[in-house]
């Protein structure tokens, strides 16, 4: 037979405190910058342009998108309040 007690994980704890989430978002962030100077200047370089290619698509995807619909749906014209 097991103890009476189950533990519990450490991310399954979630405060409602808004400085415990800023603690809990600064360790994710330090883990996240470690991890980055253990990589290679190369390294660095390829990952911000695909970083950078990755984000002009979504740009021209989004922008394809918008111009579609605005030619879709024509602009309402204004009406004159004495008119």
């Amino acid at each position: 037979m097991g103890k009476g007690k189950k533990k519990h994980s450490k991310k399954e704890q979630v405060s409602d405190d808004v400085l415990d989430a800023a603690a809990l978002s600064i360790k994710k962030f330090r883990k996240v910058t470690n991890q980055i100077q253990k990589l290679s200047t190369g390294q660095k370089i390829v990952g911000g342009l695909a970083l950078l290619f990755a984000g002009l698509t979504y740009l021209s995807k989004l922008d394809l998108d918008m111009g579609t619909e605005s030619r879709s749906a024509p602009a309402p014209r204004p009406t004159s309040p004495g008119g």
